[in-house]
């Protein structure tokens, strides 16, 4: 009869591999983890811009029915305003403070009369100070689920290179 040889002895020495991990097995995990956290981080982009697209969206929304509120109520739009200040028209339906921040995608609210062409228009405006405008497909996104989806056409469009608006009166 053959005898086994015992844990520890020179024979188990040549079949066990030494513990841990080897050169390769690591490398391959710091990749696989690479690329999981490259997937990871384009999704969070999305969502952020998902985010911001959907709250400009609606506060854009808001901000033109509380203008055609005041309009039905009191039988006009309001007055030109400096950029960043809520006409005073406007201070029974809109909060200052939220009208008056930097909005999600940069840029002060702002007011138009009897400027570009149009007699009425609110939206924002991209001054110096409050962040740089964002790219044209982000207003696209926006214009998308307002509008058109073209921000050269429709209500919600570009009036100037430095200003998205929403057109309430041509």
């Amino acid at each position: 009869m053959l005898k086994q040889p015992q844990s520890g002895s020179s024979d188990d020495n040549l079949t066990r591999k030494p513990g841990g991990f080897s050169l390769v097995e690591m490398v391959v995990v710091v990749l696989v983890m690479g690329i999981i956290s490259s997937v990871a981080a384009v999704k969070m982009f999305e969502v952020s811009t998902d985010a911001k697209v959907n709250a400009m969206a609606t506060t854009f929304a808001d901000f033109v029915r509380a203008a055609e509120l005041r309009k039905q109520i009191e039988g006009g739009y309001f007055k030109d305003s400096p950029t960043g200040t809520l006409p005073p028209e406007l201070a029974a339906f809109i909060r200052p403070e939220q009208w008056e921040a930097v909005t999600p995608i940069n840029g002060k609210w702002d007011v138009e009369k009897n400027t570009f062409a149009i007699k009425r228009a609110l939206g924002i405006h991209f001054i110096a100070g409050s962040g740089p405008m964002p790219d044209s497909s982000i207003l696209q996104q926006i214009d998308a689920v307002i509008d058109d989806g073209n921000i050269s056409t429709g209500s919600l469009r570009l009036l100037d290179t430095d200003r998205f608006y929403y057109v309430l009166h041509e």
